[in-house]
């Protein structure tokens, strides 16, 4: 999978309000593109959807 169709389809679920998926995409994005620019977005939204889940914890632990 490409990284951008891999980025998109996560931006994508993200925002049509289908957190699991766009975190578990944003994670392989990690994963397999770790090095890109877009890296740093990616752990920003991982963060960011363990914050609007309520899971604090973990959400602090990906933001730092």
């Amino acid at each position: 999978m490409r990284a951008e169709f891999l980025w998109q389809s996560a931006m994508c679920d993200m925002k049509s309000g289908k957190p699991d998926l766009a975190l578990a995409e944003f994670q392989d994005y990690l994963k397999f593109y770790g090095t890109t620019d877009l890296a740093p977005s990616a752990q920003f939204n991982i963060g960011q959807i363990h914050y609007s889940q309520g899971n604090l914890p973990v959400a602090v632990q990906d933001f730092d």
